[in-house]
């Protein structure tokens, strides 16, 4: 068993070093654990890992997938004990905790319609830059965007058609995170960058095509399974039962922990002091794509304040000015508030 120790100070010695590597902004800093992990895999000596990639999204590993089992029954699982009364109590519950997530404003409802209003189109917001914190020149340049129809129109209109008509919630929204959050993140960004920039190869087993093809052909409540004796549900259930053999009952009980970085940094620490360091007035004027009166405030707000929402915003707005300097990428100018009668830039 190897394992990095992570202080505040190491992680923030290696931030700058891992989005070189990711080559993106994320809103998860994991990608630094993750770095530093793939380097002690080579210097211990190890060349190939076998990673879990996949898992989540083949047997509903996500605790957000939760909304989707329970908002439609499994008309092909009657033996289920979950009854309309607990789906029901289940829904109200959820509904009532609390969300990291922005309010999303009602003209979302006719986009999240169209995939049967299933839980993903939440994280293209929270993945996301904040509107305000744009240069207002990117609105008349490009227009207003919304960020949940832009990842629907990802999808074609077959099988949006299947989401609306055929598919439970559950399979509708593994399938959008297959498509979305797996391949352009989990695996190019914590997994294939971070793992090659120190030349270790990783190799997903769950992504093996019999595997895939074996686990899509699974009713939702083969995934999720709802224990009418404590009162819970159990993701990835099938998959608990075949390794129920092979690990502790502990392991076997738990309940998942997804691989991330911490929210919470103090105030004059490490992590404080580099992106006080980044955010400033030059650096976010170097940009060109983003209004320094807004992004003035935030590392404040995340770090002093503990604003969450903030945070997010901060570790975004950092990273960009980590790629911009690193990359030498020239300044963001509008194109056609500059271009004169003659077609020359003014």
């Amino acid at each position: 068993m190897h394992h990095v120790e992570m202080t505040e100070e190491t992680f923030a010695a290696n931030i700058e070093d891992a989005i070189w590597h990711n080559e993106v902004a994320v809103k998860d800093l994991g990608t630094v654990g993750k770095f530093m992990l793939s380097r002690l895999t080579r210097d211990v000596g190890i060349k190939v890992v076998l990673t879990g990639e996949g898992s989540d999204e083949h047997f509903g590993g996500y605790r957000e997938l939760l909304n989707d089992f329970i908002r439609e029954p499994d008309p092909s699982w009657p033996a289920t004990k979950l009854s309309e009364k607990d789906r029901l109590q289940t829904i109200d519950d959820l509904e009532g905790a609390e969300s990291s997530h922005p309010d999303e404003p009602e003209t979302a409802l006719a986009v999240r319609r169209q995939v049967n209003n299933t839980s993903f189109l939440g994280f293209t917001q929270y993945f996301a830059l904040n509107n305000e914190l744009l240069a207002p020149w990117l609105f008349t340049e490009f227009g207003e965007s919304d960020k949940r129809l832009t990842a629907v129109n990802a999808l074609d209109g077959r099988t949006r058609n299947l989401m609306a008509s055929k598919w439970h919630p559950l399979h509708t929204s593994l399938y959008i995170w297959t498509k979305c959050a797996l391949a352009k993140g989990l695996l190019t960004v914590l997994g294939d960058r971070c793992e090659m920039a120190h030349s270790v190869e990783g190799r997903q087993p769950f992504l093996d095509h019999r595997l895939t093809e074996y686990a899509m052909s699974l009713p939702p409540s083969m995934k999720i399974r709802w224990d009418p004796a404590t009162r819970t549900f159990s993701e990835k259930w099938i998959l608990k039962e075949a390794a129920r053999p092979y690990i502790t009952e502990e392991l076997y009980a738990r309940k998942k922990h997804p691989f991330s970085a911490p929210v919470k940094y103090k105030p004059g620490g490490a992590v404080y002091n580099l992106f006080d360091k980044l955010i400033t007035k030059e650096n976010i004027e170097a940009l060109g794509f983003l209004e320094w009166t807004m992004c003035e405030g935030l590392v404040r707000h995340a770090i002093k304040e503990g604003d969450r929402a903030a945070f997010g915003q901060m570790i975004l707005v950092g990273q960009f000015v980590i790629i911009g300097k690193k990359f030498r990428v020239k300044k963001a100018r509008p194109h056609f508030a500059e271009v004169g009668q003659n077609g020359i830039l003014s």
